[in-house]
């Protein structure tokens, strides 16, 4: 009698003689959020994300003013999921936050919301109140 590898009623089976499993895992915390800042036009600059431990490895994304931020020639997201800008320029300026997301869980966590302003609008700001 032939085997049926554990199959019933002549049902076509396959097995596999090894099998991985992959455990998924993500932290509740950032490791680093990023914080507000006043920079000037020019400058190069980094807002912080350092996404918490994450198996697989957490994605960051960037968002500025609750809109997903595409990477541009002047930006970059970093392996480390800082945010680097090349030369600030005065459009940069406004609300940005983090999100670190695990595929796997489809579980995302998001960082606080920071400000980026340019100096001359601190400056303009002031003016204006002292006025």
């Amino acid at each position: 009698m032939a085997s049926n590898n554990g199959c019933q009623n002549g049902t076509q089976c396959k097995t596999s003689e090894h099998s991985t499993a992959v455990f998924s895992v993500m932290h509740w915390s950032f490791m680093q959020q990023p914080r507000d800042m006043t920079v000037r036009r020019g400058e190069t600059v980094t807002l912080t994300c350092r996404p918490p431990h994450s198996r697989p490895g957490a994605q960051v994304s960037w968002f500025k003013n609750n809109q997903l931020l595409p990477p541009t020639e002047n930006r970059t997201v970093l392996p480390s999921g800082d945010l680097f800008f090349h030369s600030i320029q005065e459009f940069d300026g406004g609300s940005y936050f983090c999100r670190a997301s695990n595929i796997h869980l489809q579980r995302f966590l998001t960082s606080r919301r920071v400000t980026l302003t340019l100096g001359w609008q601190f400056e303009q700001k002031r003016r204006y109140l002292s006025s």
